[in-house]
């Protein structure tokens, strides 16, 4: 299956929305410094390499922080997002073990 565009998935304890997701941009450092994300959200998954999600108003600033100390790269073009709100998500989440979302 080839995802494509985006959808919404509702019922009464859950809103699933699925869309690409373009905006996600790679932060690679050199150095042992940690970044100035100017506020956008930011996940680490390597030692010095964090995934800055919805930054493209502050990819400038962060771009002219960083200097010759590291590199943005965007990745978001093979990306999908799925936002999971409302009272239900967890248990959604947890079906079958797949994970835990507990406290």
């Amino acid at each position: 299956m080839i995802p494509k565009g985006r959808d919404t998935v509702t019922d009464a304890a859950l809103n699933i929305n699925i869309a690409p997701a373009g905006d996600v941009v790679v932060l690679d450092m050199w150095g042992r410094d940690q970044p100035d994300v100017m506020g956008a959200r930011a996940m680490k998954v390597e030692p010095r390499r964090w995934w800055l999600i919805g930054a493209g108003a502050s990819l400038d600033a962060i771009e002219k922080t960083l200097g010759d100390n590291g590199a943005l790269t965007p990745i978001g073009g093979g990306l999908m997002r799925a936002t999971l709100t409302g009272p239900g998500w967890r248990s959604q989440l947890m079906i079958s073990g797949a994970f835990d979302a507990e406290d």
